[in-house]
């Protein structure tokens, strides 16, 4: 008699109905046991949150904050999530955005309102982005931070949240914002006092009666001490009226006679009857300019034949949406480093900007402050160098700083996903996710003539520096294995027999990822093919933008296992009904022989 025993793991009964898959998985299969375990596909998703608002950086009424959600699926099965922002007080939606490669979906039923909830599919591997764009309304803000976090729920799985961001608000209710506006005049606004000597000036021709015959010591304009007439030289006035024509305009202070003429344009700039902290045309513009190179030896400067020329600058205004800034005809500003890794952007207004640097990722690592970002251009996603949040208020200079990508590294692994046994008697279908050895029992009764469909699953891992491509896969066909291409139509045989794969020669394979393909492959059961039958694969040709060779060939090649033998209850059961005839023509033999025996004795 077989004993067995059930094992269930990683998932509790009770949760199975809600998985999408569940893998039933027999291992350890003997004559006295029977180990069988329940997994469900793993779905993880990861959150991570950015702003445009730097952390020492204050919004007030009606500047744009946009938030920017980065979801990526790094679990092993596709799911639908639903992404939840509650948006603090004080931020009202005006745009949000779902983005994925590319394409770019609108969500415009979020307009305005506070609580955004989207509904998205996300594949094994992906990344995707929401974008949500809102302003600043602060009437409705009452401490000197709103603080802002994103949900996402996933079909099955457990929920994720992300990193909070916290940005600094000049409040109403603080009075923080009457800082940052300048002064001006007009009604109820007060001007401090200026305490004026009482002193009345006399008439023409007359002469004070209080002064007597005393002659009046140096008063230089009749009404002011020298301190306060700085301009006339410290000599009294010709006759009895400081104003009399001998000196124009002397007798006056410039703040009591500003747009006289009297002097030069460069000591009188701006004619316009406005003092110059008033007068905005008058506003410098500055440069942002500086080198990119490619650190060869690692030492943190830029050295001789380091430069790298034709990367590629912009700059985006916060100023202005966070839009790339313009030119005067309203075409956005771009620039390029020259021959010796130089570039140079003139005449930016003061203001707030992040400068972008547009270079190959696949070839060179960023290094020193800048970040890496990604950054729609042209409405696609691309990986940028980014910078902080710059407040420009004088010349500024920033580096681009490279590290060559020298190390290409493509790895295979290979598995078995499915088996599928078709018998006179039946189909049996068994998922196995990804195992490297898998074990099939059948009927010795119904074992001639079976068919044996093996799913194989093949990844290719990206584990080095630099992108690139396998061009070529190539799988060993085993002995006994069968090739159809009706099932696998991404692959062909070649000329040696062999079975090949190009499908991934125009798919480049970034640092950290992964492309996954399927085959399938068919044996014919008879009593004499059974035992192990072992699939190898191999990355055969690989391609990179530098044409490096693989640093390493002993993880190109992988295999996969399975072992299909007669059931191990069959064979018992025959073994028992032998024994069971063996035991019958004993005792039978015993009986006849002891009745001999006894009719012998009489």
């Amino acid at each position: 008699m077989i004993n067995s025993s059930l094992h269930i793991e990683s998932l509790p009964l009770e949760q199975m109905s809600s998985c999408e898959k569940v893998y039933i998985v027999a291992n350890n299969v003997s004559s006295n046991s029977v180990d069988v375990s329940v997994k469900q596909r793993e779905t993880k998703i990861s959150i991570m949150q950015t702003t445009n608002i730097d952390a020492d950086q204050k919004v007030k009424e009606n500047d744009t904050v946009v938030i920017t959600g980065e979801i990526s699926n790094i679990g092993y099965a596709d799911t639908t999530i639903t992404i939840e922002d509650n948006l603090p007080n004080g931020l009202e939606t005006k745009k949000v955005e779902i983005i994925r490669g590319d394409e770019t979906v609108d969500k415009t039923e979020y307009v305005g309102k506070q609580f955004v909830s989207v509904s998205s599919k996300i594949k094994q591997g992906e990344t995707i982005f929401i974008r949500i764009e809102a302003t600043v309304n602060t009437s409705r803000i009452v401490t000197e931070e709103i603080k802002n976090k994103i949900t996402v729920v996933p079909g099955f799985g457990e929920h994720a949240t992300s990193n909070e961001v916290i940005i600094q608000v000049y409040s109403r209710i603080n009075n923080d914002i009457e800082s940052e506006v300048p002064e001006i005049e007009g009604p109820g606004v007060e001007k401090p006092e200026v305490e004026i000597p009482d002193i009345q000036e006399p008439e023409d021709n007359e002469v004070d009666p209080d002064a007597g015959d005393t002659e009046i010591e140096k008063p230089d304009d009749g009404t002011k001490p020298d301190d306060e007439n700085p301009d006339d030289g410290d000599k009294p006035d010709d006759g009895d009226k400081p104003d009399d024509g001998d000196k124009p305009d002397e007798g006056k202070p410039d703040d009591e006679n500003p747009d006289d003429g009297d002097k030069p344009d460069d000591e009188n700039p701006n004619d316009g009857n406005k003092p110059d902290d008033e007068n905005p045309n008058d506003e410098k513009n500055y440069t942002i300019s500086g080198y990119a190179w490619v650190d060869i030896n690692e030492n943190q400067n830029k050295d001789e034949n380091e430069q790298i020329e034709n990367i590629i600058i912009k700059i985006i205004d916060l100023n202005d949406k966070n839009t790339f800034l313009k030119d005067k005809n309203g075409n956005e500003i771009e620039a390029k480093t020259d021959k010796n890794g130089k570039y140079e952007i003139v005449d930016i207004p003061k203001g707030n900007y992040n400068v972008i640097f547009k270079y190959d990722t696949n070839m060179y690592e960023l290094k020193a402050s800048l970040q890496m970002k990604d950054y729609i251009i042209e409405k696609t996603n691309e990986k940028v160098a980014i910078t902080n949040n710059i407040k420009l208020e004088s010349d500024a200079t920033i580096n681009l700083q490279l590290i060559e990508l020298t190390e290409f590294n493509l790895k295979i692994d290979k598995y078995i996903s499915k088996v599928i046994v078709n018998t006179v008697n039946g189909t049996k279908t068994t998922e196995y996710g990804n195992k490297k050895l898998v074990k099939e029992e059948i009927s010795s009764k119904y074992l001639e003539g079976a068919t044996v469909l093996v799913e194989y699953t093949i990844e290719i891992s990206n584990i080095g520096e630099l992108a690139g491509y396998a061009t070529e896969i190539v799988d060993y066909l085993p002995t006994g294995m069968k090739f159809h291409s009706e099932l696998n139509t991404q692959w062909f045989i070649g000329e040696d027999g062999n079975i090949y794969n190009t499908s991934l020669s125009n798919r480049q394979i970034q640092p950290g990822e992964r492309k996954i393909i399927k085959l399938v492959l068919v044996k014919t059961m008879t009593k004499e093919n059974t035992g192990t039958t072992t699939n190898t694969a191999e990355v055969s040709k690989t391609l990179n933008v530098k044409e490096y060779a693989d640093m390493d060939i002993n993880d190109n090649k992988s295999k996969a296992e399975i072992i299909v033998n007669p059931a191990t209850g069959t064979i018992m059961t025959y073994l028992l009904a032998i024994l069971s005839s063996i035991a019958i023509v004993v005792v039978g033999v015993y009986w006849v022989k002891k009745r001999v025996v006894g009719k012998e004795q009489i």
